[in-house]
């Protein structure tokens, strides 16, 4: 093997290399033996050779006492390596012109950002503070604009900056190849940029990555809590939805606790939280959606000191539950550098981007080459199940009526499968039906032929190792046409039930069924154009309308969400595919509404805004003592512009939560207390007031503290002498009292009764009580009452005579 490089190429040597000769057994570089496990890089920095002796069994090679690579500590000394303080949710990025920076900040290589100028600035604000990198790294794009002259500048308020490296002439030989930069003269800032003052190679200036390193012990978190929403999150009705929905960071993160309302109107359930990276957390959960449409989920985190929240917004899909997609049970497409599949239980997949490339997007028709023969692979969210194996499924197929033969798309892994599914027709009958797929890479071969009369569908570029690209070519076929039999209508196709471990006997994988038939007009919708309402008034909104597609016996579904974090609504549709709906919005703001509709098939989503202006009064509510009170205590509220005479709830959000109702003077104001949970924790909550017939809720915020424990007290009292006769005196000495607080004196069941007070310690010294004269004698006590703590204590006293 040959490493070619401008400053001399690396050539490696394993002549007598076998898969049984695996082991070293000796090694030499440049000639000269070589013992150590590690080397110095000065050995090839101008191109060298190493050669590998390699033999069938275990040697005494690299085990000598000093040939382990040497150690970057000394003695019990901790490792302190440099470490990126960038990173997703670790603070912002933005780039000249406004332009969203985050993928110079990602950890990825392999996201790009192109500039709009060859003088771009990017800037990192970190979330945690002020930080002090000492080192930084710029990683050049895909394509050419490299940064040839820049300069890193910090700053604390975004307003001076300080230049602590600069670079002229930078030269970057390859793509995607990253330069490590020591900082000439390192600062604490809380804000760093990159200033790009010329760039080679194009007009736009192109990075891939760029990172900030410090050493040692870095404080990543602290700060404020927060909560920061996934983007693009995606379900099928009916299939658990198990993905990360939002980042956490700052507080107390051995504190976290998450809570997920998936906006459908069904339960808040516990989220889970882990870690991410470096001081970031991920929340995820599962969830069923029932129904398709958009749907707005509200993940809360709080750590018991504070607490924040995001809304994520949920695209819920349509699949049929007898189709195709019901039976997919395996993840074939992955995407690089985000998110890995497996397709042949080996860490190997497809690449969504590739496939894309190739000519093969999800959602859009596809036409086998040669033939009549067309396709859509469904449209599945990322990480789910998008192909079927051979498990023995029934696939409902819904073929137009002038279909004449199909064909499966997909592939084999681990060699050419060969199997046999069972057809099903209309009157009853069966048929067996061959369903035979070539290895998806040809065996390796990028350049072979498929077997079983396969037509190549697309051939990818190259394929995926987890997340990182593989050198193979993958393809998608589709089989040899099978032909309806005359007079027959095929109504389903059982797949086959294949065992063995598919890592060594393989799979076949279907990703579609093609068909000759008439296509039918793809779902779709035309969204309503923008409009305008006003706050607490009903608008009845045009919704778009909607065509094409198979609707069912009870024509299409729909269902719209408002934007304002509502659960979604059935909407109306009439004979000409014409939507509506109506909807109250509590407060002013714009609103981006989503409708969602589908058919049998598959479902299809189109959005428009709603600007809603003030709406006349507000309803509004003020909280008494200064808006905080103590677990267990009453939220006192005062509110004003309700509509005369509604009834209005008004509800605290802590958990358990409370809610009380009261009715709106003639003039529109209401007044309420609402007592707390005892065992509502401490922390920041929502009180709401809506009215039942204004329906616009007027919120506020209470801080709930926790509940101050009364002292208790223990009182303790001696007597200077526990017997007498008749007119002893008696001196008392107690402590543990309330502080100052006045205690009464009593010599048996009252015969002689004194009160003194406390001392600022609770402490009583020198009280004197006298056996009085109607004592009897025999055993009596002494006691000391306590007014304000209503503690007691009794020492025993005889009188002897």
């Amino acid at each position: 093997m040959t490493v070619r490089r401008s400053s001399g190429d690396i050539v490696v040597n394993a002549p007598n290399n076998s898969t049984t000769n695996v082991y070293v057994q000796d090694v030499k570089v440049n000639g000269k033996k070589q013992r150590g496990l590690s080397l110095d890089v000065a050995a090839l920095a101008r191109g060298g050779t190493i050669d590998f002796q390699m033999g069938p069994r275990p040697s005494s090679w690299g085990t000598g006492r000093n040939d382990a690579p040497p150690s970057l500590t000394t003695g019990d000394e901790t490792p302190k390596p440099l470490q990126d303080v960038t990173g997703p949710g670790l603070g912002t990025a933005t780039a000249t012109g406004g332009q969203d920076a985050s993928k110079l900040f990602d950890d990825s290589s392999t996201t790009q950002l192109t500039f709009a100028s060859a003088t771009p600035q990017v800037t990192w604000a970190s979330r945690a503070g002020k930080q002090q990198p000492r080192h930084y790294t710029v990683t050049s794009g895909a394509g050419a604009g490299d940064p040839a002259d820049w300069r890193l500048q910090g700053s604390n308020d975004g307003i001076t900056w300080t230049t602590v490296d600069s670079r002229a002439d930078q030269v970057f030989p390859w793509r995607n190849q990253t330069r490590p930069y020591q900082i000439d003269k390192p600062g604490r800032f809380a804000q760093f940029r990159l200033a790009v003052t010329r760039t080679v190679g194009a007009e736009r200036t192109t990075l891939a990555e760029v990172e900030l390193l410090a050493g040692g012990d870095l404080d990543l978190g602290g700060g404020d809590i927060a909560v920061t929403a996934a983007t693009d999150v995606h379900a099928t009705n009916g299939t658990p939805v198990s993905v990360p929905l939002a980042t956490v960071t700052g507080g107390n993160a051995d504190g976290y606790r998450a809570t997920i309302d998936w906006g459908d109107g069904t339960p808040v359930t516990e989220g889970t939280v882990t870690p991410s990276s470096r001081a970031v957390y991920q929340v995820g959960g599962s969830h069923t959606y029932a129904t398709p449409g958009y749907h707005q989920a509200n993940v809360m985190v709080t750590d018991g000191e504070s607490q924040s929240s995001a809304t994520v917004g949920v695209q819920v899909g349509y699949a049929p539950t007898s189709g195709l997609s019901a039976a997919f049970d395996s993840v074939c497409i992955g995407d690089e550098s985000v998110l890995a599949a497996d397709c042949d239980a080996k860490t190997w997949a497809y690449s969504r981007a590739a496939l894309a490339a190739a000519g093969v997007t999800p959602g859009q028709q596809q036409q086998v080459p040669g033939t009549a023969l067309r396709f859509t692979l469904p449209v599945i969210p990322a990480g789910q199940p998008d192909n079927a194996t051979g498990n023995g499924a029934t696939v409902a197929l819904d073929l137009p009526d002038d279909a004449t033969s199909i064909s499966f798309v997909g592939a084999g892994t681990q060699g050419n499968q060969s199997t046999t599914g069972t057809a099903t027709f209309s009157d009853g009958s069966t048929a067996s039906i061959p369903i035979e797929m070539s290895d998806w890479t040809l065996g390796g071969n990028a350049n072979g032929t498929p077997s079983y009369g396969n037509v190549i569908v697309a051939r990818t570029a190259y394929r995926l190792h987890g997340t990182s690209r593989d050198g193979a070519q993958p393809f998608l076929f589709a089989t040899a046409p099978y032909q309806i039999p005359a007079g027959k209508t095929l109504v389903s196709v059982t797949l086959p039930t294949q065992t063995g471990d598919p890592r060594t006997a393989g799979r076949i994988h279907v990703f579609a069924v093609a068909n000759d038939g008439t296509p039918v007009p793809a779902l779709t919708t035309v969204a309503a154009k923008d409009q305008t309402a006003k706050a607490g008034q009903v608008l009845t909104a045009n919704l778009g309308s909607v065509n094409g597609g198979v609707p069912g016996t009870t024509g299409y579904r729909a269902r719209v969400q408002w934007g304002d974090g509502t659960v979604p609504q059935d909407v109306t549709i009439g004979a000409s595919g014409a939507m509506s709906g109506q909807h109250s919005y509590p407060r002013e703001g714009t609103y981006t509404v989503r409708v969602t509709v589908w058919d049998t098939l598959s479902s299809s989503t189109g959005s428009f805004t709603v600007t809603v202006e003030r709406g006349g009064s507000q309803p509004a509510i003020a909280l008494a003592a200064a808006g905080t009170v103590r677990t267990g205590g009453a939220v006192t509220i005062e509110g004003r512009g309700f509509a005369a005479g509604e009834q209005v709830t008004v509800s605290v959000g802590t958990d358990p939560g409370r809610t009380t109702k009261v009715v709106a003077s003639a003039t529109g104001t209401v007044r309420a207390s609402v007592p707390t949970s005892g065992n509502a924790q401490p922390g920041r909550y929502a009180v709401t007031a809506t009215g039942a017939s204004s329906g616009v809720p007027a919120t506020a915020t209470v801080r709930v503290t926790e509940q101050v424990q009364a002292p208790a007290y223990r009182p303790r009292m001696v007597l200077t002498t526990t017997s007498g006769p008749r007119g002893t005196s008696i001196t008392v000495d107690g402590s543990g009292f309330a502080p100052n607080e006045a205690v009464t004196v009593v010599f048996g069941n009252g015969l002689a009764v004194s009160t003194v007070r406390a001392n600022g310690d609770g402490v009583l010294s020198g009280a004197t009580v006298s056996v009085p004269g109607p004592a009897k004698p025999g055993a009596t006590s002494v006691t000391l009452t306590g007014a304000t703590s209503a503690t007691k204590v009794s020492r025993p006293f005889t009188v002897t005579g």
